[in-house]
């Protein structure tokens, strides 16, 4: 999104222009704009090019190509690494589990083996 000339424009969606900011009711702002899922570094940065192409541009008298705007992006991850660390440590735990049962039934078998 970007702010610019007083209004909230979204940079990823061309109708997407003088967007209204509301408030839920704890006072946190709400604007809808679109969100895309990008699932590699590559694909973040074509994002942004997308959106910062969107970007209003006007011409001044020190630049041709001044953009006045203030642009935002809001990166979010889904991936939850502590729940990725505990199912690590119950493969780990039942590894362990199964390796110590087997050296069990080993000297078992060896113990079998010998009385006979």
């Amino acid at each position: 999104m970007e702010i610019y000339n007083e209004r909230v424009n979204a940079l990823l969606k061309k109708s997407g222009t003088d967007l209204k900011i509301n408030e839920d009711s704890g006072g946190q702002a709400i604007l809808q704009c679109k969100e895309e899922i990008a699932n590699s570094p590559e694909h973040v940065l074509s994002i942004m090019k997308k959106g910062n192409k969107n970007r209003g541009i006007e011409e001044t008298n020190m630049n041709k190509r001044s953009s006045r705007s203030h642009s935002i992006f809001k990166n979010r991850t889904n991936e939850n690494r502590s729940t990725k660390v505990e199912e690590i440590k119950s493969k780990l735990q039942e590894k362990n589990r199964v390796n110590q049962f087997l050296e069990e039934l080993i000297e078992l078998l060896k113990t079998h083996a010998n009385a006979h």
